[in-house]
């Protein structure tokens, strides 16, 4: 459409605010000199990255299949609609296939435009209706009746009050779950440049669970704090509801549950009560990130279409605030354009948080949550070269200087990192080999050596059993920016 910057204007909470950074990122093929495609890069054995190879303009798409928040029969749908969908991929398409499981983000695979790639992982791939998701819609069991009135309704009404419970406990562990790996691939993706789609193709949770004795529990921190992640990465996501088309009286004890950024009114617990109150979430979401929701329909691959058609052009544009002090309140962003017909997606807003001041023990306690996600985290470019001679190792890390936060004193420049390494075991169990904050200090020349070299780091570690995997996590300090590594070991 050629817009330019003066065809736009931003507004923070009414007041416009003066565009200061303006971009078009359009997809385009990413050329050599000599006219061939560029290829990945092939690592030694004992070298890992958390650097992703993508292509220069245009955004990429991830297709995240939720198996932790959809039945086997809506899975099975949706696989054959993505399936045929990427039959039909363009070779300027950039998709990765992600899988969330109950507990775990399998990367089926990451972004590539070979869609026969994307179908054949995808077709390996079996679905199963989630241990969590059949419990919080498990139905109150049968029991023999003595025929004692009396009896029998003490012996339904503690049935009733247990199946509640147990429903409640799996809806908010699928909430706790859902929320925990959307943050992750916000971090996973937050290394790439240019717009991301996340089509979270899903049948979600519900924004509000119902307790039977307390009042209801809503998941606005949990949400919240993933969009928040989900904004800092620049990532829009777009919620498909994995379950088609619903009547509009599918459940009547839900039909005139609406909400964005707020809560309904609470409504009774049923095990029917996930229709609306879930899609609630998604919308929630959608909107946060500047994203798109896609409900009640059974083209779940159309819907995937017109997300990744999303990212064909996108414009960026920077702004400094003209209420420069964080209050932890949340701040509205409004952007107009002056051409008619033009539909815009953007993010809505942001929290202005005010960063506390936090010791290195409280912070370093923060990133146990980065190294235990199933996905590494992308904000700062990490390689790691790993020797080992038996049961001992030494682990070689460099990072990207120009992704910290320097600061200039007088002739030198500051930053602070904080690192955490550690061996993990197959039931969750985990052991440090190394916690610690480092201070930088580099003047000209020792800065400049660093950014042509790279900043390096290492460590000895020793093999405990049962360790299979060695978790790297490095982050800056003033920004709060994270890199980290998940590392195989063998035995």
């Amino acid at each position: 459409m050629n817009l330019t910057a003066a065809d736009f204007q931003v507004f923070e909470d009414g007041k416009e605010e003066k565009i200061e950074v303006f971009a078009i990122d359009t997809d385009r093929p990413v050329q050599t000199a000599t006219g061939a495609a560029q290829a990945a890069p092939t690592l030694a054995a004992n070298i890992f990255t958390n650097r992703q190879q993508t292509r220069d303009g245009g955004g990429v798409t991830v297709v995240l299949f939720d198996r932790l928040n959809s039945s086997f029969a809506d899975q099975k749908q949706a696989r054959d609609q993505i399936v045929r969908l990427l039959a039909k991929a363009q070779p300027r398409d950039r998709i990765a296939l992600y899988v969330l499981e109950s507990d775990v983000v399998n990367v089926l695979h990451d972004f590539t435009s070979d869609a026969s790639r994307l179908i054949a992982v995808l077709n390996r791939y079996l679905g199963t209706t989630s241990i969590e998701l059949a419990r919080s819609e498990e139905k109150m069991p049968d029991f023999e009746r003595t025929g004692l009135a009396a009896q029998d309704a003490e012996t339904e009404a503690w049935l009733k009050r247990t199946t509640e419970m147990v429903q409640e406990h799996y809806l908010r562990r699928r909430a706790e779950l859902t929320t925990d790996a959307l943050e992750g691939i916000a971090n996973h993706l937050a290394g790439i440049p240019g717009r991301k789609n996340l089509v979270w193709v899903s049948g979600a949770f519900p924004f509000v669970i119902p307790q039977a004795n307390s009042a209801p529990l809503v998941m606005d921190k949990a949400v919240n704090r993933a969009t928040r992640a989900i904004n800092t990465a620049d990532v829009a996501v777009y919620p498909v509801d994995v379950r088609g088309l619903i009547g509009a009286f599918a459940n009547p004890a839900t039909a005139n549950a609406t909400i964005v950024r707020g809560a309904p009114a609470p409504q009774p617990f049923t095990t029917m009560a996930t229709t609306h109150p879930n899609q609630d979430t998604m919308r929630t979401i959608a909107e946060a990130t500047g994203g798109r929701v896609f409900l009640n329909t059974n083209a779940i691959g159309d819907a995937i279409r017109r997300a990744i058609d999303d990212s064909r052009v996108s414009y960026v544009l920077g702004y400094r605030s003209s209420r420069p002090d964080n209050d932890n309140k949340f701040r509205n962003i409004t952007v107009k354009v002056n051409r008619s017909g033009v539909e815009l997606r953007h993010r809505k807003g942001y929290l202005a948080l005010a960063v506390p001041a936090r010791d290195s023990q409280a912070r370093l306690k923060e990133l146990e949550r980065v190294m235990l996600s199933p996905i590494e985290a992308s904000s700062i470019a990490l390689a790691a070269q790993v020797s080992r001679a038996g049961n001992e190792g030494t682990v070689v890390v460099r990072i990207d200087p120009a992704a910290l936060s320097w600061e200039q004193k007088k002739d030198v420049r500051v930053a602070a990192l904080d690192v955490v390494i550690a061996l993990s075991v197959p039931d969750g169990k985990y052991f440090k080999v190394k916690e610690t904050t480092v201070n930088l200090t580099a003047d000209a020349e020792r800065y400049q050596q660093m950014v042509e070299d790279g900043l390096t780091l290492s460590s000895n570690f020793t093999v405990v059993s049962g360790a299979y995997r060695l978790h790297v996590v490095v982050s800056d300090v003033a920004s709060q920016s994270v890199g980290s590594l998940i590392i195989p070991i063998r035995q």
